[in-house]
């Protein structure tokens, strides 16, 4: 795996439930834009290869980062047609946490 997550999927632990952000990439020499509501973000540093998570953060003080991770799948396996020919890999972020119930 050497590309940046096409997909990232939040696991919320407490309540069993899963959501697809919306994704900002900011890279290392950038700012974070201004409009974007800093307690809504969660920081993720990758490897220099992009492989594994280097580290990951959560700015939002009701949610609390228990694991993050890179997972690869096939876009075969992702559209459920196993034998269609097109094996691209793709790889999805995977971030599994503890919100609290405000």
């Amino acid at each position: 795996m050497t590309n940046i997550p096409q997909f990232v999927v939040i696991h919320d632990l407490a309540r069993n439930t899963y959501k697809h952000p919306v994704v900002h990439y900011v890279f290392e020499d950038e700012a974070i834009p201004n409009n974007i509501p800093r307690e809504s973000c969660i920081l993720v540093d990758l490897n220099d290869s992009a492989t594994e998570v280097a580290k990951a953060h959560s700015l939002d003080p009701t949610f609390q980062i228990t694991n993050c991770r890179l997972d690869a799948s096939s876009n075969t396996e992702a559209n459920g047609l196993a034998g269609a020919g097109d094996d691209t890999e793709l790889v999805n972020l995977v971030i599994d946490g503890v919100s609290a119930h405000v």
